[in-house]
């Protein structure tokens, strides 16, 4: 699996890493300041915090936003494995969509939402 993680970043799907991770951080920012303007802390750092009755529709909303990143990035995986490599293996794909759709995804969310709320607090100064 190492060997294949290397031989994305040359080649013909070079340019598709950046595309996924750029996907992934402009849909984190969006959602990031969409929770600043509704007032909602960052979605995956608040579940440890809530209250068991609240966490439940904080997860499914999570699991929601999350989904999109994911189907995305394990597509963008699947059509690179088969057409570059000629093989497809799930775990890979799976591997690959997380670690360059959810990861960043969460990161940049919890980012967009910290940055909205420390630009409001500098205006208010």
């Amino acid at each position: 699996m190492l060997l294949e993680l290397c031989a994305r970043v040359d080649g013909q799907f070079g340019f598709r890493l950046l595309l996924q991770l750029l996907v992934a951080i402009i849909l984190a920012c969006r959602d990031g300041m969409r929770d600043w303007e509704n007032g909602d802390p960052p979605n995956f750092w608040e579940l440890a915090k809530v209250l068991p009755e609240e966490r439940r529709s904080l997860f499914t909303d999570g699991l929601r936003s999350i989904g999109k990143v994911f189907g995305l990035a394990l597509g963008l995986d699947s059509l690179f494995q088969y057409l570059v490599m000629g093989t497809f293996s799930v775990v890979t794909a799976l591997v690959i969509a997380m670690l360059l759709g959810v990861v960043p995804y969460q990161l940049a969310r919890a980012g967009a939402n910290r940055w909205q709320d420390w630009k409001a607090r500098r205006r208010s100064i």
